[in-house]
């Protein structure tokens, strides 16, 4: 019997805490889960590894709205799959006002929300 293959999101926070809440979070609902520190990193992962999903702080070493337009020239399947989180109000609205179609969570958030979204993006 052929399992179907479980969805694989990227995490790239700076924040180690942050980090393992949104992967264990995910963990839990079924997703598997790839973990990076900063823009390099992600772009490694992603060279590397199919994913079908990100979860990003803005606010991480390397600029994530910046990594966030460099993957998408490379990876313009990933339009859609894109999850920025930020602790700022301002960033949040600067994301909201330039990528109008890229969620953007204000942390602190309940995890729930998270998931959902993330459902919906991978879901269209």
């Amino acid at each position: 019997m052929d399992r179907e293959r479980k969805p694989v999101i990227l995490v790239v926070d700076d924040e180690l805490s942050l980090r393992y809440l949104y992967r264990d979070t995910l963990l839990l609902h079924g997703y598997e889960v790839l973990l990076a520190t900063n823009k390099e990193e992600a772009i490694h992962v992603i060279s590397t590894r199919e994913v079908d999903g990100i979860v990003c702080d803005i606010q991480l070493p390397g600029n994530g709205v910046k990594m966030y337009e460099y993957l998408l020239t490379k990876h313009p399947e990933l339009q859609g799959r894109f999850i920025f989180v930020t602790g700022s109000v301002e960033k949040k609205e600067l994301v909201e006002r330039t990528h109008n179609s890229t969620p953007c969570l204000l942390k602190p958030f309940p995890m729930r929300q998270l998931l959902e979204i993330m459902k919906t993006a991978l879901a269209g």
